[in-house]
């Protein structure tokens, strides 16, 4: 990392400052931000990482959905995180978001080694303030994986394609077999990277055909050979790490393929075949399938991104049309290639994800990078330098909306079911906790206890016979905005539920009507929460 480089992010500078402190929002978020996005936040990760007593039905045998291989080197800082943290629950939480901080860290080292100063300053602050970067980066998805993997190899092929020291004479570079270990790691990681990357992947070759019409043959062969085999080499240390993971258990039904007489497990093939049914994805939720676009894109790229990417698509391909305008002669050639590569990664992404009718916000994470190189070059284009009044309300919006996410989806959204689950692995005088109608129980995050959860396909009924079997020792763990018709069916049922604490913040958006409405008779603090009722039976 140069001098010259490390201005990007020179804390002298007013954007330089700005992205310290973003860097601090960022850490904020993923050490104190408890909130509970969604179930795959844990259930795709920490739950077979740490081997859960009961792994999710993605990580089961018959369906080999997930790749342990993949999902090993996402945490792979987590084993020496954990030497600091220990393995409380807490601790465990700390190491993996921990973990993913560094990812994203990784990300902004390689836009300030890769790209200029001036334009990585407005990019890292743009991409930094984006609830993308603050909240969901920080998390362990499966997509935070996948978008730092893409932003990698965005930033790795537009360097490659700027440079040519290799092709002329210059030494051999280590970066070789980077971008096809990288494409290999994020398909077993999703198989929808094959989206996101495909343009990534047609512009190194499209560069390697242009250099071996110019006489590099010789050289773009041996380049395409060692590429192939760092792919095909990582893609074979996958299979068997993944093959091992689900065959050790010497289940009777186990997802694989054969070739050549030879069996393998291969979790993207399996998760590509089991979405490809409709079917199979009507059981998690059927949305139209313009909804990627009209309302997913806005909330994980921003309003205000959107709206720069439009008008910055437009400009450009009048400019290609005429060969002429603002555009055409203000441009660098990196910037039309990062431009370029970013729209059409966009483009891409958003027909081929679109043909799935399950889409979640999330899907599209991995496009938060790409959109904020377009809005970061757009934003130094004469069009828009001419219009200050326009960039002002544009970027306005763009925080305004990021922040807003970001306090919902991280610190407010199901946020007081880990702090429940901690306070119950450090618990002495119960021996059995009962969580009710909230998101699944993360039992990784409770090591020390024997935690179970209920949803609302368990009656409440039968929760209560399952408590009555310890009364006195047993706590049941459930939002204020049920706490009312549980007490009731208690009593009914020779029951006393007593509310020891409550652990505030948890606003559960699907029951937001219900919460609101016990306003009339509570306190804020108690309305959003999670309640502990201890369970007492008559002598």
């Amino acid at each position: 990392m140069t001098m010259g480089a490390l201005r990007a992010i020179d804390a002298r500078s007013r954007l330089g400052l700005l992205y310290w402190a973003l860097v601090v929002l960022r850490c904020i978020s993923a050490f104190c931000g408890y909130a509970y996005i969604h179930p795959d936040e844990w259930m795709q990760s920490g739950e077979a990482y740490f081997d859960a007593a009961s792994l999710p039905w993605e990580w089961q045998p018959r369906h080999a959905l997930r790749s342990p291989a993949a999902l090993r080197t996402q945490l792979a800082a987590v084993p020496a995180l954990s030497l600091l943290t220990g393995q409380g629950g807490w601790a465990r939480f700390v190491a993996q978001r921990a973990a993913m901080v560094i990812w994203t860290l990784v990300v902004d080292a390689a836009v300030v080694v890769t790209v200029e100063p001036r334009l990585a300053q407005r990019l890292l602050c743009l991409y930094g303030v984006s609830s993308a970067a603050t909240t969901f980066m920080v998390r362990p998805f499966s997509n935070s994986t996948e978008a730092v993997l893409l932003a990698l190899s965005f930033v790795y092929v537009l360097a490659f394609v700027r440079d040519d020291a290799w092709y002329r004479g210059g030494a051999w570079k280590w970066t070789v077999p980077v971008l096809p270990v990288m494409t290999a790691v994020g398909v077993f990681t999703r198989f929808t990277y094959v989206a996101f990357a495909a343009p990534v992947l047609a512009l190194y070759l499209a560069r390697l055909v242009e250099l071996a019409r110019k006489g590099h043959a010789g050289k773009v062969a041996v380049w395409l050979a060692v590429a192939a085999g760092s792919g095909a080499a990582t893609t074979a240390v996958y299979l068997g790490i993944d093959t091992q993971f689900y065959t050790q258990s010497g289940a009777a039904e186990v997802a694989s393929v054969r070739w050549r007489g030879m069996e393998a497990v291969v979790a993207p093939l399996n998760a590509l075949a089991y979405n490809a049914r409709t079917d199979n994805v009507a059981q998690h939720g059927l949305h139209p399938r313009w909804l990627h676009l009209c309302v997913n894109l806005p909330i994980m790229v921003g309003i205000a991104n959107v709206a720069v990417l439009l008008i910055h698509a437009a400009n450009t391909f009048r400019a290609w049309l005429a060969r002429r305008g603002p555009e055409a002669r203000t441009s660098t050639q990196d910037g039309e290639a990062a431009v370029g590569l970013s729209l059409c990664i966009v483009v891409v992404a958003l027909c081929m994800l679109s043909v799935s009718p399950h889409q979640e916000p999330r899907f599209l994470l991995a496009l938060a990078f790409p959109s904020a190189v377009v809005m970061a070059h757009a934003l130094g284009s004469r069009f828009f330098r001419t219009r200050p009044r326009l960039v002002r309300w544009l970027v306005a919006l763009h925080i305004a909306q990021h922040l807003l996410q970001m306090v919902l989806f991280s610190f407010l959204h199901q946020a007081a079911l880990l702090p429940a689950l901690f306070a119950i692995d450090k618990d002495t005088t119960l021996q059995t906790h009962v969580v009710y109608r909230t998101f699944p129980v993360p039992t990784h995050l409770t090591p020390h206890k024997d935690v179970r959860g209920f949803d609302s396909s368990t009656s409440p009924q039968h929760l209560l016979q399952i408590a009555m079997q310890d009364c006195g020792l047993t706590a049941i763990y459930t939002p204020s905005w049920f706490v009312p018709a549980l007490q009731q069916q208690a009593l009914n049922q020779g029951i006393s539920l007593t509310t020891q604490r409550h652990f505030a913040g948890h606003v559960d958006l699907d029951h937001l009507d219900s919460a609101l409405a016990l306003l009339r008779t509570s306190r804020v603090h108690e309305v959003f929460a999670i309640h502990q009722l201890l369970v007492s039976c008559p002598p």
